[in-house]
């Protein structure tokens, strides 16, 4: 952390001592001029553009070899450098000039967010962490390279849950799985909503033709464990791990005398999925349960000062917590095993410069609203003189 602020705060030296100079050089006076600040934003953006464009290569040597290497770009470096000095000239001219305009918080803001993500994604620190569900209290994680890391606090995984889409329905071919018919695949999705309508008298009872078969669905249970009643199976509401998505349909053949209704269950790592046999060759069952969204429950033991405390944090995709200087993002699961599966792997993040990019952005954000107030101040100002 010391030797990222060092490094730092040299552009900031760097650009001062030329402001300070361009004071007595007309020459470096121009670098901050609107035409110079014009031409270094577009310079940046058409480099970054090209590079997003072109097929990141460390290894590649060819014309574009400049162009592809995103991290040590010297062209990249210099454009960024020369970002960096314009805009930081540029703000302090405008504070020197006229300190009490908030719009030039605007240009101080861009400057100190472009430091701040330049040299704090040098100083990111990325660990992960693996956790099995109510295993003992983890604080060892670990770096890329194998590097460890004792953190200042531990983990443990209370809880780990899967949000599913609603399950399909599909007629399919038993001796090669390929889903019917043929030329137009075609699936009948339970839509949770419309069967809670239908428990309320809201909605019809959900059901569809597929090919030569009129599908109604008679119960469904979002999470189930079949079991054989009379040679029958018969499904049970369970919130164990491994339960299944069950469906009690009634399948009306065209042509068929009477109707036959059954369960069919999807499958997980403890059951196997529950067909129904339409004929010799096609078989009605629920396809793959698709994941909407997982969620991890943590608790996290922090000690500070010989003390500690306890709490409970719930962990998404992209909705990180914290810990201390750390943020803790559920990064992915194990799927080995399907979906049932209470083994995580964590990313702890520490980024020095966190607060000096949330800074940048907060001065922006104010600069661009008391640029606008006053601007509306000074035309109300001038309708009133008017009059």
């Amino acid at each position: 952390m010391t030797l990222s602020l060092l490094w730092g705060l040299l552009p900031v030296l760097l650009t001062a001592t030329l402001y300070l100079l361009s004071l007595r050089n007309r020459f470096l006076a121009r670098l901050y001029s609107p035409l110079s600040l014009c031409l270094c934003t577009a310079l940046l953006l058409a480099v970054c553009l090209a590079m997003g464009l072109i097929r990141q290569d460390a290894g590649q040597n060819d014309g574009l070899a400049f162009l592809r290497n995103l991290k040590h770009s010297v062209l990249l470096i210099a454009v960024l450098s020369l970002f960096i000095m314009v805009w930081g000239m540029f703000t302090l001219h405008r504070f020197h000039t006229d300190a009490k305009r908030l719009s030039n918080l605007i240009p101080a803001g861009i400057w100190i967010t472009v430091i701040s993500l330049l040299f704090g994604s040098q100083a990111l620190e990325r660990y992960e962490i693996q956790l099995w569900r109510n295993a003992a209290p983890a604080y060892l994680a670990y770096q890329r390279d194998g590097t460890e890391k004792h953190l200042p606090f531990a983990l443990v995984l209370t809880d780990f849950k899967i949000d599913y889409h609603d399950p399909v329905i599909y007629l399919a071919d038993s001796r090669n799985g390929q889903i019917l018919p043929e030329n137009r695949p075609q699936g009948f999705a339970i839509d949770s909503r419309q069967w809670e309508n239908f428990l309320k008298g809201k909605a019809a009872r959900p059901e569809k033709q597929i090919a030569d078969c009129r599908i109604r669905i008679l119960d469904y249970l979002p999470s189930a464990y079949l079991k054989e009643v009379d040679r029958q199976n018969v499904a049970v509401p369970s919130e164990q791990d491994g339960a299944v998505p069950a469906v009690r349909i009634e399948v009306e053949k065209e042509g068929a005398a009477q109707s036959d209704t059954a369960w069919i269950a999807g499958g997980s790592t403890l059951l196997l999925p529950t067909l129904f046999t339409v004929d010799s060759v096609r078989v009605l069952g629920l396809g793959q349960r698709q994941a909407a969204g997982y969620r991890a429950g943590l608790t996290i033991y922090e000690i500070k000062n010989d003390s500690g405390r306890t709490r409970q944090v719930c962990v998404r995709p992209n909705h990180p917590c914290r810990a201390g200087n750390f943020a803790i993002y559920l990064k992915s699961f194990k799927e080995e095993y399907g979906f049932w599966d209470p083994y995580v792997t964590l990313e702890v993040v520490k980024d020095p410069w966190q607060p000096a990019t949330h800074t940048g952005i907060l001065m922006l954000f104010i600069g661009l609203a008391g640029a606008w107030m006053q601007s509306l101040f000074r035309l109300r100002k001038d309708q009133t003189t008017t009059r």
